[in-house]
């Protein structure tokens, strides 16, 4: 399934068939009880549908309900689908800032971010999410004001302490600059 959705024809033939059944069968992979094997496989595909036109449309549709549901797997165990799931989010953040998305949309993914970014324990999945809230940050200056609102320095500020890896110390550094 993965594969299939990188591959524009056969996504395209994927979606245009059965792109509700999909969405659903991937969404009901999304809770804690499921296996991490499973959620990694759900939260992977659905980066994925980002690589098409097909698949970005049905994804930025359905964006609140797909970020509302990532909060069903707060917190994470596993690093893998800590990775996974913050890949998803930027892929959001990107969309975002390159389509007309409603207002909401953005904080509610900048809000995830933010309740996210601390209780990551993977390097990487910091540093994802870090990348996610510098891209939300940078395409809207009302999402600064809502990041501050949010306590995102301190949020910030904590990760700093908690991971000493040099990308996401660089990181968190410009976004403190930044807020």
């Amino acid at each position: 399934v993965r594969l299939a959705l990188v591959d524009a024809p056969t996504a395209d033939l994927l979606l245009s068939k059965h792109s509700e059944e999909l969405l659903d069968i991937l969404l009901q992979n999304l809770s804690l009880t499921d296996k991490a094997a499973n959620q990694m496989l759900a939260l992977r595909s659905l980066a994925n549908l980002f690589s098409t036109d097909k698949g970005m449309k049905l994804m930025l549709t359905l964006s609140d309900t797909i970020i509302q549901q990532f909060s069903a797997l707060f917190p994470l165990d596993n690093k893998q689908v800590q990775i996974a799931m913050s890949t998803v989010l930027l892929n959001y953040a990107v969309a975002f800032t390159s389509h007309s998305v409603s207002k909401e949309s953005q904080v509610t993914c900048l809000s995830l971010c933010l309740l996210f970014v601390q209780g990551m324990t993977d390097s990487e999945a910091r540093f994802r999410n870090l990348v996610t809230l510098g891209t939300l940050l940078e395409s809207d200056a009302s999402n600064c004001q809502e990041a501050r609102k949010q306590d995102a320095r301190e949020k910030i500020d904590a990760v700093k302490m908690l991971d000493t890896s040099e990308k996401v110390q660089q990181c968190a550094k410009a976004l403190l600059y930044g807020l």
